[in-house]
């Protein structure tokens, strides 16, 4: 729907495709996950959606063990790489190795079955 929205310039139908992907379900990145992040980056790019770009960005950044993995990193270009490279590092430097997931606004020291 984003994509004919984009498509048909329908300017705002397409930016609540994009609060809807990024805000739906109550979890702190909506509806994004280690199977679409990167359909939803390369979407986002060609969409011209650039809050949907960064929370793409930010939840591959905060992920990156799980999705970095991906042959799917070779469909996008440098800037896109060095833009995820950065925001890894920040997001390393701002919430140090537990060995347990940490996101901005839940507990620390709190896995994601909440023990």
């Amino acid at each position: 729907l984003l994509s004919l929205a984009d498509r048909f310039l329908l300017a705002p139908l397409k930016e609540l495709c994009g609060r809807y992907i990024t805000e739906s379900s109550g979890t702190p990145m909506g509806l994004l996950n280690h199977h679409n992040i990167w359909t939803v980056l390369e979407i986002a790019d060609q969409c011209r959606m650039d809050d949907l770009r960064k929370a793409s960005v930010d939840y591959i950044a905060r992920n990156f063990h799980a999705v970095g993995k991906s042959q799917h990193l070779k469909r996008f270009d440098t800037n896109t790489l060095i833009d995820i490279i950065q925001r890894h590092a920040a997001f390393c430097t701002s919430f140090p190795a537990t060995g347990k997931e940490t996101f901005p606004g839940k507990e620390s020291g709190k896995d994601a079955g909440g023990k």
